[in-house]
This record gives structure tokens, sequence and C-alpha cells, in this order.
């Protein structure tokens, strides 16, 4: 059986043999189930990501995708709130 692609909401992801080349096995946190998504992934909608922007001076986790190479989707993706985190 295969897995289905993850939502926008999903955590802990590892390589794994039950999704494809190119994939990451992950747990959806909407759907409280296993499921598969792309290595490099689009940045999630800042919607999404749900955010609360309280601070008065952020500061950035990064400023492009290579600073994020230890994070699962090796990602830098604004916030909405005048800062970028890595995802």
């Amino acid at each position: 059986m295969q897995m289905q692609q993850c939502s926008a909401h999903y955590m802990y992801c590892t390589a794994n043999y039950q999704c494809g080349e190119g994939q990451l096995r992950c747990i959806d946190m909407i759907r409280y189930r296993e499921c598969c998504t792309p290595i490099r992934r689009d940045c999630p909608p800042v919607t999404h990501l749900n955010f609360r922007c309280i601070v008065s001076e952020p500061v950035s986790w990064c400023d492009e995708d290579r600073d994020c190479h230890t994070t699962p989707q090796q990602k830098c993706c604004p916030t909405g709130c005048n800062y970028n985190i890595c995802i």
C-alpha cells in the first residue's frame, strides 16, 4: 500500500523505503497518519504556519535555503512576521 501525500502540517520526517525516491516519510499532524512529501518542497503558505507576530525586533533563522542544512526540508521560509525560519 502506498502512503498518501502530506498536508501542509507535517513533522518528524525521515528517509524511508515506503516513500518513493526523492521523498521523505513524515507524520501528518492534521490527519494523524504517516505520509510522504517531496524532499525539496515549496514553502508552505504563511497562513499554514500559523505564527503570531509578538516579537518587536525579530531575527531570521536563515536568509537562504543553504542556511537550513540541518532541517528535514532544508528550506528557508517566511513566517509573515518579518523573519524567516528553516523547515
